[in-house]
Parts: C-alpha cells; sequence; structure tokens
C-alpha cells in the first residue's frame, strides 16, 4: 500500500499505463488490508455471535474477493491495452527521441546510483516526458545487472518508443531467454 500512496503525493500527472499499474497494485493492497481485517475480527468476536454471522460472513468476504479479482484482472487488461494503444497507428502523436547529449545524462544519473531500486526510480523520473528507440533502449537497459532491473526497464519504457517495431532486436539484451519471453507476455506482444 505504501507504493502507491508515494506516487499520489509526488504531484506529477501520471500517464493512462502508469494509473492502470497503480490501479492493479491498489487492488491487491485492499485485497491484502481486508484478510487482515477479517483476521482481526474474528479473533475479537464472541463464538456464539461469531457461529450466527461466520456465513455471512464468508458470503461476504467470497464476494469482495471475487470483485478483487475482477477488478485486478481488468486493471491488468487496461494496461495491457493501454500499451498496445500507445504504439498503434491510433495515436498520431509525434515521438521524437532522446537527443544523444540528453542520453548521456540519463545514463550518467542512473550509474551514480547504487540501488536498484534509486536506480529505478532515476530511470522513471529522467525518463517520463521523452521518447526512446530501441537502440537507446538497450543502453538503459545495460545499465541494471539483474534480470528483474532490466525487464522493469523495458517493460516500464516499452510504451515510451519511437520505433516499437524494432522492439524485436532487444531479445540478447537479456541474459536468460525466459526474462524475455516475460518482458513480453508482461506487454502482451508474445
Amino acid at each position: 500500500m505504501q507504493k502507491s500512496r508515494e506516487i499520489r503525493t509526488t504531484g506529477r500527472i501520471l500517464l493512462p499505463e502508469e494509473r492502470a499499474h497503480r490501479l492493479a497494485v491498489d487492488m491487491a493492497d485492499a485485497r491484502e488490508l481486508l484478510r487482515r481485517v477479517l483476521a482481526a475480527q474474528s479473533k475479537d468476536s464472541a463464538m456464539a455471535r461469531e457461529r450466527e454471522t461466520r456465513r455471512d460472513r464468508e458470503n461476504d468476504q467470497r464476494r469482495l474477493e471475487t470483485l478483487l479479482d475482477q477488478a485486478e484482472r481488468d486493471a491488468r487488461d487496461l494496461e495491457r491495452d493501454l500499451v498496445r494503444l500507445s504504439t498503434s497507428a491510433y495515436l498520431d502523436v509525434p515521438r521524437i527521441a532522446l537527443r544523444d547529449d540528453e542520453l548521456r545524462e540519463v545514463v550518467d544519473a542512473i550509474k551514480r546510483r547504487s540501488f536498484p531500486e534509486d536506480k529505478l526510480s532515476t530511470l522513471r523520473v529522467a525518463t517520463r516526458s521523452s521518447y526512446l528507440t530501441c537502440n537507446q533502449l538497450r543502453v538503459l537497459i545495460g545499465l541494471f545487472n539483474f534480470s528483474e532491473g532490466k525487464e522493469e526497464v523495458a517493460v516500464t519504457l516499452y510504451p515510451r518508443l519511437t520505433d516499437p517495431q524494432r522492439f524485436f532486436t532487444l531479445a540478447d539484451a537479456f541474459p536468460f531467454s525466459s526474462t524475455w519471453r516475460s518482458v513480453c507476455a508482461k506487454l502482451g506482444i508474445l
């Protein structure tokens, strides 16, 4: 839950893809909170009263879990559709990639960070209103040592590509084919 709260308090405008992702995170957080609340309630209830209301509470819990499951699926579908839409010919928005000097600034800023989370945070801030080519994305992916970081970079920046039709050229930027397949699956292009 803390992750979604932090995004809301930064004051920046989120892209539709980010909003959809945050919705899915919030729904998962809500599910965990519901489980905690229900667990606490069941401990506090008296045995006699609990027997009478247990069935109602269990039915309510199942219904709420079903609704949360559906909301999470809808959020993931929305996120995937937004990624597809942002790369389709439907949007006639000029996409101009970072200049070489701008890319160097982003690379230098990321290299100054020690931890993967800090690198990802810096990357998101530095590229939030910029577009990239696949070659530039390859450079940024290379700044991360672990598959998880590389995967996060690719998924996060895919909607910002000026040449998404060349995304297939990035397969060798990932150390394992399973990571590449995971990226493609998350983007809905597998």
